[in-house]
């Protein structure tokens, strides 16, 4: 009997070892304090209770964030801005877009301006129109997509739609219209892009959407009534000017470089898809003239200082693009503006690079003693890369920048040597050499004798072999001006 009991005992605290385990574990991992107790399966309850709330307490706050992050993924999707394949993922995760997902599309809703003002008259009734309009649309659309509110009366929304869905975006979009004007009775209109199979591409879509919601906006016989308008490529093709992004970009960084060329050529191409070949309105083109400028208007807002007959001559262009009809005179004019700003770039370039170089050949004069001066560490003291000054040096000082340095040395040596009884390794210190072996080198190359013979009196000549003393010569002396400049 007793054995049996003894045996009985061993068994059940062989068995008991997985669930103290499994208790030890928790409490590690939910940090609960130390709890003497017998009931090893009421600790286990309570430690569960409690990781479970702590998780419900996470979802929680992951909740109230989870807008203002989808909320940044709509504006980085519908401004273009560039997404790797990794945030494309992490993007695709975050919004619980499925795997059958194959094309996406962007719209903007807007509330109609004539129907809201008779309702509300008010700022803040319209406010409050866009806020429950904002929550109904995401009860109704955020299963099929996601909404975010670009301003009070106007929404972003991303669709994305699998190949075995029968139902079109156009569809979708119509039945979310009217349930929107039957439960809160606002009238919408819905502007819709075309649709794209990457994420990436929604950019195109938003500014398809966009293009059709201003022609709709300018259709004054348009009105009133909830509606959904889908973009086609030959109507915006035919009715809206071609300015993308892209090529705004273009003419930006053309024009800080001062390409004139390649201004002229961009802007000939733009003039040709956009008044000749398309069939836009009076207003169109002037919108079209006036996005030619804005280039122009970000470099001038970007430099230090602006030059008044250039803001006066841009001044000038926007009050005739007002008055003319002309396109081709208009036109003119912009290519001749745009002229004038990369000349007046490329100058102030110019004038950087020089004022650049003469700071660097300075900074050399100074401290051409230091035997840790060289290209990096100079172009580390005046924040540029070392290919950069490698290349600009040799432009504006006529040698590249270790001939400078090497120049500026053996001119302070000549100095010492002929004024001076100092050791030839301490005159070789002295102008930034940790050998005289190599100063010995360097001074023969410059000079065609070694220093002992400089100091001596017998300068280099013709007659000593060296065809480069003379060329060399003439370079010392030029360094040696731009040294006394310096000083």
């Amino acid at each position: 009997m007793f054995a049996d009991v003894v045996l009985a005992v061993i068994f059940a605290r062989r068995a008991s070892q997985p669930l103290l385990h499994l208790l030890q574990l928790v409490r590690s991992r939910a940090e609960v304090q130390d709890e003497r107790t017998s009931d090893y399966y009421a600790q286990i309850e309570r430690t569960v209770n409690r990781l479970v709330e702590s998780n419900e307490r996470v979802h929680r706050e992951f909740a109230e964030h989870q807008r203002v992050l989808f909320g940044s993924i709509v504006t980085r999707l519908v401004r273009g801005d560039f997404l790797d394949a990794s945030e494309l993922k992490v993007f695709h995760s975050s919004l619980a877009i499925t795997a059958k997902a194959t094309t996406f599309t962007a719209a903007i809703v807007s509330i109609d301006s004539s129907s809201s003002a008779e309702q509300s008259g008010t700022a803040d009734k319209d406010g409050y129109e866009g806020f429950v309009l904002l929550e109904l649309l995401r009860s109704l659309i955020e299963p099929l997509g996601l909404v975010h509110a670009l301003a009070p009366s106007r929404l972003a929304l991303i669709l994305w739609r699998g190949s075995g869905e029968t139902e079109s975006t156009r569809s979708v979009l119509e039945g979310i219209v009217r349930a929107v004007h039957s439960r809160a009775a606002i009238t919408l209109t819905v502007a819709v892009g075309g649709s794209y199979d990457s994420l990436a591409d929604v950019y195109k879509s938003y500014e398809e959407a966009e293009i059709l919601l201003r022609m709709t906006i300018e259709d004054s016989t348009v009105g009133g009534r909830p509606r959904v308008i889908v973009a086609s490529s030959p109507q915006i093709r035919r009715n809206w000017f071609h300015l993308p992004q892209e090529t705004q970009l273009q003419l930006y960084n053309c024009l800080v470089a001062g390409e004139v060329d390649r201004l002229q050529s961009i802007i000939d191409a733009l003039y040709a898809e956009n008044i000749e070949r398309r069939e836009l309105t009076a207003s169109t083109r002037q919108l079209f003239l006036q996005g030619l400028l804005s280039p122009i208007s970000r470099c001038l807002a970007a430099r230090a200082s602006v030059d008044s007959i250039l803001v006066e001559e841009m001044e000038s262009t926007e009050r005739h693009l007002h008055r003319t009809t002309d396109s081709a005179e208009s036109i003119r004019l912009v290519k001749q503006l745009y002229t004038t700003a990369a000349h007046q770039s490329s100058e102030q370039r110019n004038n950087h690079m020089r004022t650049l170089v003469d700071d660097v050949a300075a900074y050399i004069n100074e401290r051409y003693s230091e035997q840790s001066l060289c290209l990096t560490s100079v172009a580390s003291a005046f924040g540029v890369s070392t290919y950069y000054l490698s290349k600009l040096f040799p432009t504006y000082q006529g040698c590249n920048f270790s001939s400078y340095v090497e120049s500026v040395r053996m001119n302070a040596a000549s100095d010492l040597l002929r004024t001076t009884n100092l050791e030839i390794s301490v005159v070789a210190e002295r102008v930034g050499f940790s050998s005289p072996n190599t100063f010995a080198k360097a001074f023969r190359r410059s000079f065609g004798v070694n220093p002992t013979a400089y100091r001596r009196g017998r300068a280099a000549g013709p007659t000593l072999g060296h065809e480069e003393a003379n060329s060399n010569a003439a370079h010392r002396a030029n360094i040696h001006a731009q040294q006394e400049v310096h000083r």
